[in-house]
């Protein structure tokens, strides 16, 4: 997924380009939404998130049971841990939830036998 790609080191801040990294920064969310409506479209259903500075976090719904479930990506600047917090919520305004789970945003993942797993089979399974 693109969008994957872009969060990865892509941003810094310096008194110079803070304004161009933001713009950049809410475009790649942008990107996150269609991204993951288009690719998911037929397991979750009305993403909504938010870009905060150079975090976002938002919600969308599970098809097969309509649980809300609560999105965050920390700061993506100096250091970002590629992570993804992902938890029950009660409603698109739940910021607390369920209990959290983290998700690395890795375009694959070792599954300890030397095979790797897509982020998108990943998700899948995750939300499931």
């Amino acid at each position: 997924m693109r969008f994957i790609k872009e969060l990865n080191g892509s941003f810094e801040t310096n008194e110079n380009e803070t304004g161009y990294d933001m713009k950049k920064f809410k475009s790649t969310v942008r990107k996150m939404k269609n991204e993951l409506t288009k690719e998911f479209g037929d397991v979750i259903e009305n993403v909504k998130l938010s870009a905060g500075f150079f975090h976002m976090s938002g919600f969308f719904t599970r098809k097969r049971d309509n649980q809300v479930m609560y999105i965050s990506i920390g700061d993506v600047r100096h250091g970002f841990a590629g992570t993804m917090l992902i938890r029950t919520a009660k409603d698109y305004k739940d910021y607390t939830g369920g209990s959290n789970n983290f998700m690395a945003l890795e375009q694959s993942e070792d599954d300890g036998w030397g095979m790797t797993i897509p982020f998108e089979k990943r998700f899948i399974d995750f939300i499931k």
